[in-house]
């Protein structure tokens, strides 16, 4: 019967540094997706100010011209009174 050769003694240490560049790869990607992943939700809570912002800006504005409207039907009614 004939004996299995062992590997060379650099194989185990290849291994090794394989091993670790692998756990280190995989920690720097794991890393960049948590920046990334706050940087997003840093954007989308940015986004959702402004919209808040324009909504009240938008219902500033519909508020006056429903001012306006109101007043003119008002000048309106005075004026066929008036005329009446």
């Amino acid at each position: 019967m004939k004996k299995r050769k062992r590997p060379p003694r650099g194989v185990d240490s290849l291994v090794a540094i394989l091993e670790r560049g692998f756990e280190a790869h995989r920690q720097v990607m794991l890393d960049c997706e948590e920046r990334r992943d706050v940087r997003h939700r840093e954007v989308l809570e940015a986004n959702r100010q402004a919209l808040d912002r324009q909504l009240e800006s938008q219902e500033r504005v519909a508020t006056g011209y429903t001012t306006v409207f109101l007043g003119v039907a008002d000048a309106l009614r005075e004026v066929a009174r008036r005329f009446s």
